[in-house]
């Protein structure tokens, strides 16, 4: 799995990446933990995904409602691949790919 998103990661580009979350529990102590951790995520994920992928277009953004008792979250991504390319990592890896696929979906 690791070799296959491996090649995949020289081929994919992501064009558009928009993920949003507004952090709300019944509790401001742990709003304000969440977010922090939350933030500290997309802090972290981000220039993992812009040093993997060609990216266009992306916003990441993590917020607080002290005053919701329940957390919204929003993600969209628009991704491509050559087709030719796709085909020839599936081609590489397909056999491995589909004994994993069998081990774990009977």
């Amino acid at each position: 799995m690791r070799d296959f998103l491996s090649d995949l990661t020289d081929r994919l580009r992501i064009s558009r990446l928009r993920a949003r979350v507004v952090i709300g529990t019944d509790d401001a102590a742990q709003t304000g933990i969440l977010l922090g951790q939350t933030a500290a995520l997309c802090g972290i994920i981000v220039p993992f995904l812009e040093n993997t992928f060609d990216m266009q277009d992306y916003h990441v953004s993590a917020d607080a409602d002290f005053n919701a008792d329940h957390t919204e979250w929003a993600f969209t991504v628009n991704c491509s691949i050559r087709p030719i390319s796709l085909v020839r990592v599936l081609l590489r890896h397909g056999k491995p790919m589909y004994k994993l696929y069998k081990k774990y979906f009977k």
